[in-house]
């Protein structure tokens, strides 16, 4: 006979608690910071992510904008 269990039995679940998440908020927030840095980092040079998003940056966006002359393109 098949005997079923009602309730998680695993103590490496845990409780989600407000002191819990508090202690580790610092470190989601570097290792979130650190993913997004290198999201960027790897996307830089792809033109649809400098169009869509770099670009619209205030301040540094100018950087991706490509004010080369047509007749300098080599389309």
């Amino acid at each position: 006979m098949v005997s079923y269990i009602s309730q998680l039995t695993s103590k490496s679940a845990g409780r989600f608690n407000f002191k819990g998440m508090a202690a580790i908020a610092p470190d989601l927030f570097l290792w979130g910071g650190a993913w997004a840095a290198s999201l960027m980092v790897f996307t830089e040079g792809w033109p649809r992510f400098q169009s869509t998003l770099y670009e619209k940056i205030p301040y540094f966006g100018q950087h991706w904008v490509d004010n080369t002359p047509a007749e300098d393109k080599p389309n």
